[in-house]
């Protein structure tokens, strides 16, 4: 009987009532029931090729029956009809990542099938040989897949002291972040930009994403008022005039300013 390539191999079996003798199986690529290969030789489903054979078997002598050699039959090993890949989008992980789910079967992909950073790339498909074909109708052959940005969210990120002391200048905050045990690139990875950084009240900080990384992460900051650190006048000694004296003063806060 007929089989398809990669699927199934028959066991061969005479049609007879007769008295069996020991029998074995040849077969040929063309019709002749000589010089055959011995079927035991096709131990799996991709031994043969794709094509016509012919196969005949060798009886031996019985009892009641002499030996013989069959005529030879005719079979063939059908292509294989190919199934499609399945193919998916991924999110950003740092590591390199495959856009085939399932490769099918009988076919070989070219192209960018495997990619780290966001982007979009394409593959294509053909057969893996002759023993494939095309169903009757498929889809196109080129496959395109996306790697796509991660959410800045899903990392990790430590922010230093959100509550600063009133300095008069714009205050900045230590921000890292990282990724499956990777630091995150400031400029590269990610931005860090202020809402009011300077004057006494809250304002925020917020991280955005860039290249690989997208969305925003918010963080209010509080700036509180400074304390006076130190008075200074320009003298504390004065000589009695019967009206009112007004040192000059220097105030400073914590930080000498």
């Amino acid at each position: 009987p007929n089989y398809s390539y990669g699927v199934s191999v028959p066991t061969p079996k005479l049609d007879s009532t007769n008295e069996p003798g020991a029998t074995t199986y040849y077969y040929n690529t063309t019709d002749s029931n000589v010089g055959g290969t011995p079927w035991t030789n096709v131990t799996g489903p991709e031994y043969l090729d794709a094509g016509e054979y012919y196969i005949y078997a060798e009886i031996g002598a019985t009892t009641h029956y002499k030996a013989e050699t069959t005529v030879t039959t005719k079979f063939e090993v059908l292509k294989t009809v190919i199934t499609y890949p399945k193919v998916s989008d991924k999110i950003y992980n740092t590591k390199l990542q495959s856009g085939i789910d399932d490769d099918g079967n009988g076919l070989v992909f070219t192209g960018e099938t495997e990619a780290t950073d966001v982007d979009t790339y394409t593959m294509y498909i053909d057969l893996k040989n002759k023993n494939y074909t095309w169903p009757e109708e498929y889809p196109t052959r080129v496959y395109t897949w996306v790697i796509k940005a991660r959410s800045i969210s899903d990392t990790e990120i430590s922010i230093g002291d959100t509550i600063i002391e009133y300095t008069g200048v714009a205050n900045e905050i230590d921000v890292t972040i990282k990724y499956n045990g990777t630091d995150l690139v400031e400029g590269q990875d990610y931005k860090v930009t202020y809402i009011n950084n300077v004057d006494v009240g809250i304002g925020e900080l917020l991280i955005s994403g860039l290249g690989n990384y997208t969305g925003t992460y918010k963080q209010d900051i509080i700036i509180t008022k400074a304390k006076i650190a130190k008075l200074e006048l320009d003298k504390t000694e004065y000589i009695y005039t019967g009206s009112g004296i007004k040192p000059a003063e220097k105030v400073y806060d914590a930080k000498g300013t």
